[in-house]
């Protein structure tokens, strides 16, 4: 594992802090779209045309599999605007892939799922933004309120 000055060395300049929150950022606006796409697919009833074929979601699987294989393998190689389109073409897909979620488990539970997850990106983005002092101490405190919650939630199921 890197430690705190290789990791900051290896961004080309732009400070740990800046580059944490461009990626929150990214997955902010990755989480709209995935949100904006289940959203029409399933109001538009795009879902029934797309899911009517038996293996749509066994197709839309492997077809996320293979972006996600494909973006680990080359980013690093790929101009940063082809990674972004990327990004965002996999959030779409992801987005029809969720589209009938809300069908199985109710608009509520996929409203908080959802919102609550695009506030926590949202959040950690501006604290990146704010924040000047360096937080990387609290990491061991956060991870082991972490597993507790995580082992409190399964004790409590």
């Amino acid at each position: 594992m890197m430690d705190h000055q290789e990791v900051v060395s290896s961004l080309g300049g732009v400070s740990l802090s800046q580059h944490l929150t461009h990626t929150f950022l990214w997955m902010t606006a990755g989480l709209v779209v995935t949100a904006i796409v289940a959203f029409l697919t399933l109001f538009s009833g795009l879902w029934m045309t797309i899911y009517s074929f038996s293996l749509a979601p066994l197709v839309l699987l492997v077809a996320q599999l293979g972006v996600v294989i494909f973006l680990t393998g080359k980013l690093a190689k790929m101009q940063p605007s082809t990674a972004k389109l990327l990004f965002l073409a996999y959030s779409a897909l992801t987005g029809i892939t969720f589209s009938i979620l809300p069908l199985a488990y109710g608009f509520g539970t996929m409203f908080i799922a959802f919102g609550f997850t695009a506030l926590m990106f949202g959040s950690m983005a501006v604290i990146g933004m704010t924040t000047k002092k360096d937080l990387s101490g609290l990491g061991p405190i956060l991870m082991a309120g972490l597993i507790t919650m995580i082992v409190i939630t399964i004790v409590g199921w």
